[in-house]
């Protein structure tokens, strides 16, 4: 009955070792069932110390017990690395205890291995007249990839306060001699939840197509961006003592041509705008209805994605870049900003959209000016040609010519240089539904950020998933891959 009942948790033993679902403490336990380490032998009843412990009130007591859990701790490595050399290194094994020579195509060769009074197989190496410690100048040999060599290599990584692979990798070689140990520490740390949630590794898909806007001919501002900025504090009048107000800039960016046009916003509190923003976002449907009948259609952005806003989050930047540098520290009034802006505004749309040439021969760089008004608006002003006497039809036809020719360089010039990607070049696989994912939040510790699964993707025109919506345990959010980060579970 005691044979079968060793035979029974023998076999409880080697299925506990070779699934991968079992920890250190799964196997710590069956082997405390099955295992005498005192005679090496299988045996039905508990060890004479308890496998779990409970924190005792004498110190004495819980030195003892603590120092009984390390020797226990200990014989089941031991122990399990024993049986793990007895599957992966039979052969080798069977030439060494029959003193014969390993072939000598074997990878082992240049270890020196040896098989100890204990029956362990251990590497010889070079260190025998060393001081170090018989574990640490002969260290018991481990397989690649097997799962008891990964879960002492993950043992040794917690205990250790989450070390890196170096660090780790040092540790594992004071005792054990894995091989392939780079790849396998580097795999253990890459593969920890603790440390992929302190530098989780983000999404980057392949930089999407340029919208049918931006590559259409059409009037000016037809297909628009809008964007606030601010808050940008003013005077309420002229004296010295009046008290200043917060206005915002609202920014209108033509997508086709990249012209500007700034308008200075009053009256609009951090409150009305957050409360306009949210009316905005909760409202999408009626707001699209309402604009149907006048043919103006809405598309909105992502939260948390101002990468898919990046032609008027560059004007933004552009704007605030002429704020700072002109307006400095004073505070004007409405009047006087809105004249600002309205200089600024004409500075940006004189901006060539572009290369420029060193020829002074050739055509001046094209700029949104030249769509908007016909020439660049900071030019010196040309000869007055209005006496000149000419066919009105030829005339009309000279400034069509020049609208069209505007036309013909946007194409040739300026569309062309939007062919290459100056990022996100690579391709990346998709998420999938059902992923774990770590949702990235700005101005949060990454171990604050909230942890949720994919339920639903949103793919474009090339079939890659750019935006994604996420399930967490308070609420569902729609958020941009580059904010989502798969969690590395087996």
């Amino acid at each position: 009955m005691l044979a079968e009942g060793a035979s029974n948790h023998k076999l409880l033993l080697n299925f506990t070792i070779n699934n991968k679902s079992s920890n250190t403490a799964n196997i710590i336990t069956v082997l405390g069932l099955t295992w005498n380490p005192s005679n090496d032998n299988l045996y039905c009843t508990r060890p004479p110390w308890p496998v779990s412990i409970t924190v005792p009130t004498s110190e004495t007591v819980l030195e003892e017990r603590v120092a009984k859990t390390q020797v226990l701790v200990t014989s089941t490595t031991l122990h399990c690395s024993k049986l793990v050399q007895g599957e992966e290194f039979s052969s080798d094994i069977t030439k060494l205890l029959n003193n014969k020579n390993l072939s000598s195509k074997s990878k082992l060769l240049c270890l020196a291995l040896f098989i100890d009074q204990e029956r362990v197989l251990r590497v010889g190496g070079r260190l025998r007249h060393s001081s170090f410690t018989n574990d640490k100048k002969y260290p018991i040999l481990l397989p690649k990839q097997h799962h008891i060599t990964k879960l002492i290599a993950k043992y040794l990584h917690v205990t250790n306060l989450h070390v890196g692979p170096q660090t780790l990798l040092t540790i594992m070689r004071q005792k054990y001699w894995p091989l392939s140990g780079k790849n396998l520490c580097k795999q253990i740390v890459h593969s920890s939840i603790v440390c992929f949630k302190a530098k989780p590794k983000f999404h980057s898909p392949l930089m999407g197509q340029l919208s049918s806007a931006r590559v259409t001919p059409s009037r000016p501002f037809t297909s628009t961006g809008i964007d606030f900025c601010g808050p940008v504090y003013i005077r309420q009048s002229k004296n010295k003592r009046a008290c200043k107000l917060k206005t915002y800039i609202a920014i209108f960016v033509c997508i086709t041509i990249k012209a500007v046009h700034l308008e200075l916003v009053n009256d609009l509190t951090a409150r009305s705008l957050t409360e306009l923003h949210e009316w905005v976002i909760k409202n999408k449907e009626k707001i699209a209805q309402i604009c149907l009948p006048d043919s103006i259609e809405w598309h909105f952005i992502p939260p948390n994605a101002p990468h898919m806003g990046g032609l008027w989050e560059a004007y933004v930047k552009s704007v605030k870049y002429h704020l700072y540098r002109v307006m400095g520290t004073e505070c004007l009034t409405f009047e006087e900003v809105a004249t600002l802006l309205s200089q600024i505004e004409a500075c940006l749309n004189s901006r060539p959209i572009n290369s420029q040439s060193n020829d002074p021969n050739d055509e001046r760089p094209l700029t949104p000016a030249h769509f908007v008004v016909g020439d660049s608006i900071f030019l010196p002003i040309e000869q007055d040609n209005v006496d000149t006497q000419m066919n009105k039809l030829q005339r009309w036809t000279r400034v069509q010519l020049m609208v069209q020719s505007f036309w013909k360089r946007w194409s040739n010039d300026y569309i062309i240089s939007l062919q290459q990607r100056g990022k996100w070049k690579r391709k990346c696989p998709n998420i999938n539904i059902g992923d774990l994912v770590i949702i990235k939040k700005n101005n949060i510790p990454p171990s604050h950020w909230m942890v949720g699964r994919i339920i639903l993707l949103h793919s474009g025109t090339d079939r890659v998933v750019r935006v994604a919506t996420v399930k967490t345990a308070q609420t569902t959010l729609k958020r941009p891959v580059v904010k989502l980060s798969k969690v590395p579970i087996e």
